[in-house]
C-alpha cells in the first residue's frame, strides 16, 4: 500500500487491502496489522471464525451468504461499465461487484469502453481516472455527448481541484483510492436510486 505518487496515480484500483478486508469481514473474521513505519514492512494477522454460516447458490453456481440475496435481488437488473486497465483489480473488483447482483462489463481502455456504450445500454460507470489512451475525465465527456447516466471516478488524488475536476468532466462522485469496498457500494446505491 505504501506506493510512490505515479504508481498511486496510474496503479491499479487500490483495493488490495480493501479486497482482504471485504472477504475477512464475510467470513465474520478480523484482520489487524502491524508495522515499525514505512518501507520496513508490515505483519497482518486474520482471525477468522469457525462456525459456518448458512448459504445458497447464486445464479451462477456460486454460494452466497443468506443476508446477500436481499441484495441481490435489488440489483440485478443494474449494469455497470466498469472501466480501468490493470486486469487484475478490474476482475477483482467485477468479482465483488457480481456477488452483489450487479451486470457487470468491463472495459480496459477508453477506446474500449466508447465502443461498449455503442452497442450496449448502462446504468452507471466507474471510472478509473489514469487510462492509458485518455484520461477518465476525457471519456466522460465524450459519453455525455450521446448518453446520459452518472459516473464515479476513482483516482489516487483526491484534492478539492481534483473532485471539481471530476464533476466538472460530469462524474456524480469521485472516490480516492485506495477505494473502501463499502463505500463504493453505498456511492452506487445512492447514485442508482436517485437515477430511477
Amino acid at each position: 500500500q505504501g506506493q510512490s505518487d505515479i504508481t498511486r496515480r496510474f496503479g491499479g484500483l487500490g483495493l488490495g487491502l480493501t479486497i482482504s478486508k471485504t472477504l475477512i469481514d464475510a467470513h465474520g473474521g478480523h484482520i489487524r496489522v502491524q508495522s515499525t513505519g514505512k518501507n520496513q514492512g508490515a505483519t497482518f494477522t486474520v482471525e477468522l471464525n469457525t462456525v459456518e454460516r448458512p448459504i445458497e447458490r447464486d445464479g451462477h453456481g456460486e454460494d452466497v451468504p443468506a443476508d446477500r440475496k436481499r441484495d441481490v435481488a435489488v440489483t440485478s437488473d443494474r449494469r455497470l461499465l466498469l472501466v480501468d486497465d490493470h486486469y487484475d483489480t478490474c476482475l477483482s473488483m467485477k468479482r465483488m461487484l457480481e456477488r452483489r447482483g450487479y451486470q457487470i462489463t468491463v472495459a480496459h481502455s477508453a477506446e474500449q469502453a466508447v465502443e461498449k456504450v455503442r452497442t450496449q445500454e448502462f446504468d452507471l460507470l466507474i471510472s478509473d481516472i489514469g487510462l492509458p489512451d485518455r484520461s477518465g475525465y476525457e471519456l466522460m465527456r465524450e459519453l455525455r455527448l450521446n448518453k446520459r447516466f452518472p459516473g464515479i471516478a476513482l483516482s489516487g488524488f483526491g484534492s478539492e481541484q481534483d473532485v471539481n475536476q471530476a464533476r466538472e468532466a460530469g462524474f456524480a462522485e469521485h472516490l480516492t483510492k485506495p477505494i473502501n469496498f463499502e463505500r463504493l457500494e453505498k456511492t452506487i446505491q445512492s447514485l442508482l436510486s436517485s437515477d430511477s
